[in-house]
């Protein structure tokens, strides 16, 4: 986490203020791996940068879209260095990188220990709380050290669906937070969620 200046009450020992003393800088990286799997992701060409304007690749066939997904990485950025001071996905600024196209599963998965997030074809790379879901196993990685096994893996994954709700809630432009949808995850994605919080069983 980036450093902060802190002003303390002397009474009462409470936070009065607290001033960041590092400006945070977000670092999206969006790359295409062609759905070549894990051989390709070496070689991935850098779709979409900080610097680089909106990308003409609209994968129709695969409900893909480089520019949307860029955008919801930005909102998942904002939420958790605005309301957690937490700077991207390892606290420290580094780049935040995708892999879109990853193969042609209907899949999503993150490499917490490389710092990278990977998603394969229809709209789960389009869907905030999805995304918000692989970004939150980066951040608890890099805050508890928490191993992807038994108990510490099931931990990870309830905090990764609680998070990627909670950025649903309040991405401006994806955000839902109805009753009949509040807690189900990837319900954005061809329409159908992919798991219910509030009901369990209903996706199995």
């Amino acid at each position: 986490m980036s450093p902060v200046q802190v002003l303390v009450n002397a009474d009462t020992g409470e936070l009065a203020h607290a001033n960041p003393l590092a400006a945070h800088a977000i670092d999206r990286r969006v790359y295409d791996n062609y759905l070549l799997g894990p051989v390709g992701l070496p070689y991935a060409p850098l779709r979409r940068t900080e610097t680089s304007g909106p990308v003409t690749i609209l994968d129709t066939i695969h409900f893909l879209d480089f520019n949307a997904h860029f955008d919801i990485l930005g909102y998942v950025y904002d939420y958790f260095d605005q309301r957690h001071g937490w700077d991207g996905m390892d606290g420290t600024g580094g780049p935040i990188r995708s892999y879109m196209r990853y193969n042609l599963d209907y899949n999503a998965f993150s490499n917490w220990e490389e710092g990278y997030m990977v998603f394969g074809i229809y709209a789960l790379a389009v869907s905030d709380d999805v995304v918000g879901h692989e970004y939150t196993h980066g951040v608890v990685y890099n805050i508890s050290g928490l191993n992807y096994w038994r108990q510490a893996g099931a931990i990870s994954e309830s905090l990764a669906d609680m998070w990627g709700e909670f950025i649903d809630w309040s991405c401006p432009v994806l955000g839902n937070d109805s009753a009949s949808q509040k807690w189900q995850l990837g319900e954005t994605a061809l329409g159908s969620p992919i798991r219910d919080m509030q009901n369990p069983p209903a996706y199995d």
